[in-house]
């Protein structure tokens, strides 16, 4: 469709110009017009966009779950928020699992197939857990030690409390990732 859309708007344009007898101070206001829009595109592109549009590139994930694959070793129970994005598919990638291990593990992601009361969300294999806890209380109740939470600033994490610097009592920081705007982003904390 982009082909005859700029084909019909540069006839239309051309027939603008033509009925208007080219006009200088209106060709020079169109063209500045077209200066400035083109150079506000610039800069929300140069500038702006890689803020915008981070989550939606996935930014952070790599990062977490290279930390997440190296320190799971010897944890007991995996679990991991799926509220900030849906995250499973993140997970296998960046863990490298096998799909034949991924198909073996599998047993769907209905987000509240697994609902302890305290955590919600769906089991992947014996020890992965996708979905969400309450709130910092829920927390506290579900992980035992050895397990590993991996928490969301904003969904686990309230306001701007960095867990990198300050993590709640009793619970150890073994891993974090901020944005770009160098604010947390994701915190893997261990009982």
């Amino acid at each position: 469709m982009v082909p005859p859309l700029v084909l019909v708007t540069t006839i239309g344009f051309w027939e603008f110009i033509s009925k208007i007898k080219f006009n200088k101070l209106f060709i020079l206001i169109i063209g500045l017009l077209f200066i400035l829009s083109f150079a506000n595109y610039f800069h929300q592109y140069s500038v702006h966009y890689k803020f915008d549009s981070a989550r939606f590139w996935q930014y952070g994930y790599e990062s977490i779950f290279t930390q997440l694959k190296s320190a799971q070793v010897g944890a007991k129970n995996i679990y991991i928020n799926n509220t900030y994005e849906p995250s499973l598919l993140k997970f296998a990638f960046y863990t490298k699992l096998s799909p034949a291990e991924f198909q073996k593990d599998f047993l769907g992601d209905q987000p509240e197939s697994y609902d302890i009361g305290i955590f919600r969300g769906f089991r992947f294999g014996d020890n992965y857990f996708f979905g969400q806890v309450g709130n910092l209380d829920d927390l506290d109740k579900l992980l035992q030690p050895g397990d590993i939470y991996l928490a969301a600033q904003l969904k686990e994490i309230p306001g701007d409390w960095d867990w990198s610097t300050t993590a709640p009592f009793g619970l150890k920081t073994i891993g974090f990732t901020r944005d770009l705007l160098n604010q947390p982003l994701f915190t893997i904390v261990k009982r």
